[in-house]
């Protein structure tokens, strides 16, 4: 079973139904996506993941912008130069090169960071 919202519906509605189903004893993949993107499965943090840490258990970090798929925070050490920012998917991804959907979405908002 496949199941996935478009639009304004709320993901967290998807999720739950998804892991209900799930529960019944049916393979489920939820995905989330926006009409101009393509779907971005969900991926479940890593609790090894310091990133994953921020994101989801509230780890210490300075948020600059948060959307549905992505954060972008100020590196503890600064940075590279004055005003640089991590943008981090809010899905883990071992890499860059893990999920193609994924990384064009963290470069997105990056971009829109940096317009």
């Amino acid at each position: 079973m496949i199941i996935s919202l478009v639009r304004k519906r709320a993901p967290a509605i998807a999720d739950a139904i998804g892991h209900r189903v799930q529960q019944s004893g049916a393979r489920v993949q939820v995905t989330h996506h926006h009409i101009n993107r393509p779907p971005v499965p969900r991926k479940h943090p890593r609790p090894d993941c310091p990133f994953c840490q921020i994101i989801h258990d509230g780890a210490p970090a300075t948020i600059v912008h948060e959307w549905s798929d992505a954060l972008a925070i100020v590196p503890r050490s600064g940075g590279c130069t004055d005003g640089h920012l991590l943008v981090l998917p809010r899905g883990h991804v071992a890499d860059f090169t893990t999920d193609p959907v994924v990384s064009a979405t963290v470069q997105l908002r990056a971009a829109e960071l940096a317009a």
